[in-house]
C-alpha cells in the first residue's frame, strides 16, 4: 500500500491535512499510482490505496481532469491524460540536453559502427534518466535505459558516469542513502576514480545481462545540468572491438555535446 504521511485515516472533517496531501506532492503521489501495470483507477481504489476519504480523492481528481492531467472512462475509471503529452512536447522543443542529443547521437551511432543503442541521460534526483536515445535498425536488445524510466545511480556504466561528477559532497550523500556494503563502496570508489582519471566509465553487465555501456560524463554546471553519453551494445559484439576506439568516440560525443550546451 502506498504511504501517505502516517497512513491514518483522516482525521473529523477540518482537520489538517498531512504534508503528503498538501501542495503539490499530492498530485505527485497520485501520478505515481499510476504505472504499465497499473494504468487505471477509481476514486475509491485510490482513496483505500493512500488512506484519505473518497472526497478529498474526488476533489483532486475533479482538478486533474479540468486540467486535462487525467480522463475519465464512462465506467468511471481515471487514466493519465493528455495534457502530459503536451508538457512532454515542450520539453523536447525547448530542452538543451534533448537538442543536443537530436544533433548528437545519430552520429555517435553511425561512427561506431557497432548494433547498440546511444544513450543520453542526466541526473534525476537521487536516480538517471535517460532523456534521448538513438539506436542501430539491426540492434534489437531492449535495456533498461528508456526515455523517461528512472534508473539506479549506483549501477550501469550510463549511471556512473554522473555520479562521478557530481560535487564531492553530493556524491558521498547519494552514496550513504544507497548502499553501506564495504565491498560495494570499495567498487565504486575504484570505478569514480577510474571515470575521474581516463574521463570513460565501462560497465560489463551491471544492469542488462549480456549488455555492455559505455559512458562519458557531461557536465554543464552553469545550466545545472550533469549528465552522461553512452554507447550500449552486446557484450559478444564489444569483445571483438577495439575499446580505444569508442572511448574516443564517446569521448569526443561528450565534448560536442558539452559544447552545445554552453552555447545556449
Amino acid at each position: 500500500m502506498t504511504n501517505l504521511g502516517d497512513n491514518k485515516r483522516l482525521k473529523r472533517a477540518g482537520a489538517k491535512e498531512s504534508p503528503a496531501m498538501m501542495g503539490f506532492r499530492r498530485y505527485e503521489r497520485i501520478f505515481d499510482a499510476f504505472s504499465q501495470d497499473r494504468p487505471v483507477w477509481t476514486i475509491s481504489e485510490i482513496a483505500e490505496e493512500f488512506g484519505r476519504p473518497a472526497s478529498t480523492i474526488y476533489r483532486l481528481f475533479r482538478e486533474l481532469v479540468h486540467a486535462g492531467f487525467l480522463e475519465s472512462t464512462v465506467d468511471a475509471k481515471y487514466r493519465l491524460g493528455p495534457a502530459f503529452m503536451e508538457v512532454e512536447r515542450k520539453i523536447r522543443l525547448t530542452d538543451p540536453l534533448i537538442n543536443a542529443g537530436n544533433r548528437y547521437l545519430s552520429t555517435l551511432v553511425e561512427q561506431a559502427k557497432l548494433p547498440g543503442i546511444g544513450v543520453l541521460a542526466r541526473l534525476y534526483g537521487n536516480q538517471v534518466m535517460c532523456v534521448n536515445d538513438h539506436r542501430t535498425h539491426d540492434f534489437t536488445r531492449q535495456t533498461s535505459f528508456e526515455r523517461g524510466r528512472p534508473m539506479p545511480i549506483l549501477y550501469g556504466a550510463t549511471s556512473l558516469a554522473i555520479l562521478a561528477i557530481l560535487p564531492s559532497r553530493t556524491r558521498k550523500k547519494i552514496i550513504q542513502h544507497y548502499t553501506q556494503d564495504e565491498d560495494h563502496l570499495a567498487d565504486l570508489k575504484r570505478h569514480l576514480s577510474a571515470t575521474r582519471r581516463i574521463g570513460i566509465s565501462i560497465g560489463h553487465g551491471m544492469v542488462d545481462k549480456g549488455l555492455v555501456g559505455i559512458a562519458a560524463p557531461v557536465m554543464q554546471r552553469e545550466s545545472g545540468i550533469f549528465a552522461s553519453v553512452s554507447f550500449i551494445t552486446d557484450e559478444s559484439t564489444y569483445s571483438k572491438e577495439s575499446p580505444e576506439r569508442l572511448n574516443r568516440i564517446i569521448a569526443t560525443h561528450a565534448a560536442l555535446i558539452k559544447n552545445h550546451l554552453q552555447e545556449q
